[in-house]
């Protein structure tokens, strides 16, 4: 999505047994905050599926 050395994007794929335990929010929200913090990203993109509330609304 960029060149730029200070915007990165997060993604993740995770197997259907283990959803609605609350494993990519919490994951998500560590690499975010390593992202910010202590990579010193500007932006972090993160896209999803329309349709796709669960994704949505991971941040």
């Amino acid at each position: 999505m960029t060149e730029r050395d200070d915007e990165c994007e997060l993604g993740y794929w995770i197997g259907k047994k283990f959803w609605g335990q609350g494993k990519i929010p919490e994951a998500s929200a560590e690499l975010i905050r390593h992202g910010f913090e202590d990579l010193n990203m500007k932006i972090i993109w993160c896209g999803y599926y329309d349709g796709n509330e669960k994704s949505r609304r991971v941040r």
